[in-house]
């Protein structure tokens, strides 16, 4: 029953849900800690080529203050997007099993 409701395509939206959390979080971390002397900011894998720009500017250990909002920003909306979809697909298969009855 629960391969049923669990599609492929709910496991996704589940997944990116998850993964945007989980962004959220480290986001949060560095702005909340920005200030904090000797705090090293935690970075994403997928960050690789924002990091790397950082270091030859000097700023690899430093949180950039705009840089983790507009990352806040940008996650938070993708965030957003996915909820919206899947409190769609619900509403699909809501009005699926109503029409069964």
């Amino acid at each position: 029953m629960r391969a049923v409701i669990i599609d492929p395509v709910s496991q996704l939206l589940m997944d990116s849900i998850h993964e945007t959390s989980s962004k959220h979080q480290v986001f949060s971390y560095n702005i909340a800690n920005a200030l904090t002397p000797g705090f090293k900011p935690l970075r994403l894998p997928e960050e690789a080529d924002h990091t790397r720009s950082l270091r030859q500017m000097g700023l690899d250990d430093k949180v950039v203050i705009e840089d983790e909002l507009n990352k806040l920003a940008e996650n938070q909306s993708k965030h957003d997007a996915y909820l919206r979809l899947m409190s769609m697909k619900r509403g699909v298969l809501t009005q699926v099993i109503r029409q069964g009855k």
